[in-house]
């Protein structure tokens, strides 16, 4: 992409798409409508955006994602939203689905509540992040797309190859094991249920929550849509996976160790924002017992700490 900022230029797609970029993260509730916004935002972003020096760290920021799709938009020289459609969301007839809030209501759009249960109006939109996950879609659409992923990683995939499968299930950072998981692949969260790989990742925004869980030996996938906000699926999807795959709840560290936040070198800079500082040294180990999680305790995916050193591969 022309026109980006020297230390921007420097980030590839994986470091963007693995989140070690080490861009830092900014809120998106509420943003620019037009759908100029993304490529203004990945040309605005500069030295300042940095939290960490890239491939160092593990640093969950939407900024990269949006930066990602900006170079989807400018490769294919057609807008972002185009770009979907025409690459994943037609091919595998996701016709409930899109990225122009415009259409969403066309589509049978359902309401949002906030956490208490109590509606809520409209809904968030942030063109300069669209590719973090702004899109309107359907339990029925998302099972097509888990259905592409799992035959993409048994080499059957229509759109998906299995290359591209296998690479976003791979790790390419550690950290210590929480209800997240014990690491993070190509846009993925990657975790460990007692030997079986668990592939995950859920978002929020005002009024709703998604989750996505794929289990490849299984052939297993799920799918947990709510228009509620501030919801984590942890027991339904514990529940789902006994109840179909035969997995026991996943066992998992509730917060990181104090020793491991008092030695990171990483500080909190907004409430959003949550990381790992990672060292060359390899993967940690967790000191004392793994006990079961306890999800009526667990921190909601807003919370912010600074985690110690893990790996980044």
């Amino acid at each position: 992409m022309p026109g980006l900022a020297a230390p921007v230029a420097g980030l590839t797609l994986r470091q963007l798409v693995s989140q070690t970029s080490g861009l830092g993260d900014l809120p998106g509730a509420a943003g620019a409508t037009d759908e100029d916004a993304l490529l203004r935002f990945a040309h605005a972003l500069g030295p300042k955006q940095f939290v960490a020096p890239p491939g160092v760290v593990f640093s969950y920021a939407n900024p990269g994602l949006a930066l990602a799709g900006a170079a989807l938009e400018a490769a294919r020289q057609e807008r972002y939203a185009d770009a979907m459609r025409s690459l994943l969301f037609t091919p595998l007839a996701m016709s409930r689905t899109t990225l122009r809030p415009s259409e969403a209501p066309a589509l049978g759009r359902a309401a949002g509540h906030d956490a208490k249960g109590e509606p809520v109006a409209g809904y968030d939109q942030d063109t300069r992040l669209a590719p973090a996950g702004y899109a309107f879609s359907t339990a029925g659409d998302l099972a097509l797309f888990v259905r592409e992923w799992l035959a993409a990683d048994d080499g059957r995939g229509r759109v998906l190859s299995r290359s591209i499968a296998r690479a976003m299930g791979t790790k390419v950072s550690d950290f210590p094991p929480t209800f997240y998981g014990t690491g993070y692949g190509l846009g993925l969260f990657v975790d460990d249920r007692r030997g079986a790989l668990v592939l995950h990742h859920g978002g929020q925004s005002t009024g709703f929550s998604a989750q996505i869980v794929l289990v490849p030996e299984r052939r297993l996938g799920l799918v947990l849509l709510m228009n509620r906000e501030s919801v984590i699926f942890a027991r339904t999807v514990d529940a789902a996976l006994q109840s179909l795959a035969g997995l026991p709840p996943r066992a998992c560290r509730r917060f990181p160790p104090r020793a491991w936040r008092r030695a990171s070198p990483c500080r909190r800079r907004r409430p959003a924002l949550w990381w790992a500082a990672t060292s060359t040294a390899g993967p940690s180990s967790s000191s004392g017992p793994r006990a079961p999680c306890d999800w009526a305790r667990e921190p909601g995916p807003a919370r912010s700490y600074d985690w110690g050193p893990t790996a980044t591969r």
